[in-house]
């Protein structure tokens, strides 16, 4: 079940400037520009870098500090009622639309919802540690599944209306969000009672830590959700994931990795 929730997110008007990539795709130079000329990036909260030589115990409550700042300063808000949200992505090549809501966390051990790929405990501890610290989500899991003509309908009709959020983002992406109007919340919550089984896209780390920190506290109902996305599996866009080894300095044999893995030659240019 994807339930509505009471978000904390930026006001209107100050939006375009919180939002961010992961602080580790940026550049050094870039991640230093943004937080000398940037007072609202999202970086102030995240950005480990701020305290380099503290423990990460000591990191996370920073976190957390800026993060009741912003509230303080009112570049966040507090949703007053629980609903979903819109979001919608355009990219020079592709657009993605999905609902934000807050996922059970106990639905992968129900079988609800699937993963395809292993975790590493170390850093689902680590994780767990952070959101335990933190006490927020700031990156949705993504999921996808089967959707019906109902949960289509009513994507439509909340997009006839002016986003919350409309800007571009300097990789030319373009991001909208609208929160869900009450009539449609109550459609999206009788789809995702009656929705299938949901598949993991993007976030088995994320997922299994927020399963630690809700099993974790077995009698706080704000711990049970994981801040989710889901999409229409008609939206997904899958692309390949290639990893290069170079071996020029090894002694090798193909052979030596039959009992792991299947590997097949392929004839093609190598570099």
């Amino acid at each position: 079940m994807l339930h509505p929730f009471k978000a904390t997110r930026p006001t209107r008007d100050k939006a375009y400037l919180v939002a961010t990539r992961s602080y580790i795709s940026y550049e050094p130079y870039e991640l230093e520009d943004k937080l000398e000329n940037n007072p609202y990036t999202f970086l102030h909260v995240i950005n480990p870098s701020a305290l380099p030589e503290a423990s990460y115990e000591r990191r996370f409550e920073a976190v957390r500090e800026r993060f009741d700042f912003f509230m303080q300063e009112g570049v966040f808000l507090q949703e007053e009622l629980a609903t979903y949200y819109l979001y919608r992505q355009k990219t020079p090549t592709h657009e993605f639309l999905g609902v934000i809501g807050l996922l059970d966390a106990d639905s992968v051990a129900q079988g609800k919802t699937l993963p395809h790929e292993k975790t590493l405990e170390r850093r689902e501890k680590l994780f767990e540690k952070y959101l335990d610290t933190t006490g927020f989500q700031a990156e949705p899991v993504l999921v996808f599944g089967s959707v019906n003509e109902a949960y289509e309908r009513c994507l439509a009709e909340v997009q006839d209306d002016r986003p919350e959020y409309e800007f571009s983002s300097t990789d030319r992406y373009l991001h909208q969000l609208w929160p869900v109007p009450e009539k449609w919340v109550v459609v999206l919550q009788e789809f995702f009672t009656k929705a299938g089984t949901k598949y993991i896209a993007d976030g088995h780390h994320r997922l299994a830590s927020s399963v630690r920190v809700a099993e974790g506290r077995p009698d706080n109902p704000l711990a049970q959700g994981v801040l989710c996305m889901f999409m229409s599996e008609k939206q997904l866009s899958i692309q390949a994931f290639e990893r290069w080894m170079k071996l020029e300095d090894r002694v090798f044999d193909l052979n030596d990795l039959d009992a792991e893995y299947s590997v097949v030659p392929l004839e093609g240019p190598s570099s």
